[in-house]
């Protein structure tokens, strides 16, 4: 006290919104004087709003963060605090950005990753911290095994990592966007912030473009095949197959898909709590993909029952309207986020698709927020204002293929 704070010329984040908040320097602050204090890493000081907290304490009966008025004249008065003898005191507020964990696909590994990883570390800097998983041997076993010892062999990399156990943000990739979804649903410890879908099968996945005349044959006769425990066993997308003639089949003996995306008359509640525990999720589709079918299936959209040219879309489908793992109420609460690009699916985690699925789609959500956008949730919680950014709803029909 007496000495005002001139500078900080090292990271400091402001901890909570607590009138008796305290400022964690990373190196050390700039006195009046002249002088320079350096205090260890993770050390505390007193925060210039923690003195008018401390003096007015008495005159308060405890409920001053109530209601907006309240809200506002507290931000208020501290910021005025921040003024002393006609000195402003500046601090720079900047928060260390998330962990963020890699998922790669089917026929992948982590190479397949390596670009991601850089872009990762190139937005957040030299303090990001960057696990890019491989799911067993990765090429081999991404097909092999079934997504449920795909699944522990994510949560066990993720448990494994000491950096990751205060939260972090997850992107998945085609196949991998499903196994990161599913690690919120069922484990989600340590806790995901943000989960980024890329051209993910999420609603299910049935036939291959390019092959639909010879499939249209083919599944009639093996259809069932996928769903006999042997299969579901030995080969990763038999546990996401969803045949619309045989949905009674498919809801019976899948052993993944039609169990994280509650589709049975037995919901499981923890799904939908641990995806609604999300800050955001975002959902990155392909109006191009020649893999994922129906490729409404990258918004949660499929093929109607029985059919396989009508799609119902995400917002007229039971899994939405009836909300069983909580994604209209992540809507609702501003936390769901669609994005498209044109991209064929094999290019997603390239350069060639760089600025539609990275520089547009995702960074800013992994990007560290500054204190503005802290204040303003502070001021206007959810349901109070919406501060969200949503982008567009996805479409009422089937995506238009267009020339890659």
């Amino acid at each position: 006290r007496g000495q005002h704070v001139q500078g900080v010329w090292s990271t400091a984040r402001l901890v909570g919104p607590s009138p008796r908040a305290t400022m964690v320097l990373a190196s050390g602050v700039r006195r009046g004087n002249g002088s320079t204090s350096r205090p260890q890493v993770g050390s505390r000081i007193r925060s210039p709003w923690a003195k008018l907290s401390s003096d007015s304490d008495s005159s308060h009966t405890g409920d001053e963060g109530t209601g907006m008025r309240g809200k506002i004249g507290v931000v208020g008065g501290r910021l005025a605090a921040l003024g002393v003898s006609g000195t402003v005191v500046a601090a720079k507020v900047a928060a260390r950005p998330l962990p963020v964990v890699l998922v790669h696909g089917i026929l992948d590994c982590v190479d397949n990753m390596y670009l991601v990883e850089m872009w990762v570390r190139t937005a957040l800097g030299r303090q990001a911290h960057v696990l890019n998983v491989e799911i067993g041997n990765g090429i081999v076993d991404s097909v092999v095994r079934p997504m449920s010892w795909q699944l522990e062999e994510l949560a066990s990399a993720i448990r494994a990592d000491d950096q990751l156990r205060d939260g972090f943000n997850i992107i998945g990739y085609s196949q991998g966007s499903l196994l990161a979804r599913a690690y919120v649903q069922r484990y989600n410890s340590p806790r995901v912030s943000t989960l980024i879908s890329w051209v993910g099968p999420q609603a299910g996945q049935f036939g291959v473009p390019e092959w639909d005349e010879l499939m249209n044959h083919l599944n009639k006769i093996t259809s069932p095949m996928w769903y006999t425990p042997a299969v579901q066993e030995r080969v990763s997308f038999a546990n996401y197959w969803r045949d619309p003639m045989r949905l009674d089949l498919y809801r019976s003996a899948s052993t993944f898909l039609a169990d994280i995306n509650n589709e049975n008359l037995r919901k499981n509640s923890t799904y939908k709590r641990n995806l609604l525990s999300l800050d955001a999720m975002v959902l990155v589709a392909s109006t191009i993909d020649q893999i994922i079918v129906p490729r409404e299936s990258q918004w949660f959209g499929f093929f109607k029952p029985n059919s396989t040219t009508e799609v119902v879309p995400l917002h007229q489908s039971a899994l939405y309207n009836e909300d069983w793992i909580g994604l209209r109420a992540l809507e609702r609460a501003g936390k769901l986020h669609f994005a498209s690009c044109a991209c064929q699916h094999r290019d997603v985690p390239s350069d060639r698709c760089r600025v539609q699925v990275w520089d547009r789609a995702t960074r800013r959500f992994l990007q560290p927020q500054g204190s503005l956008p802290a204040l303003g949730r502070w001021l206007f919680p959810p349901g109070a204002h919406s501060w969200a950014d949503r982008t567009a709803k996805p479409p009422a029909s089937h995506m238009d293929a267009q020339d890659a």
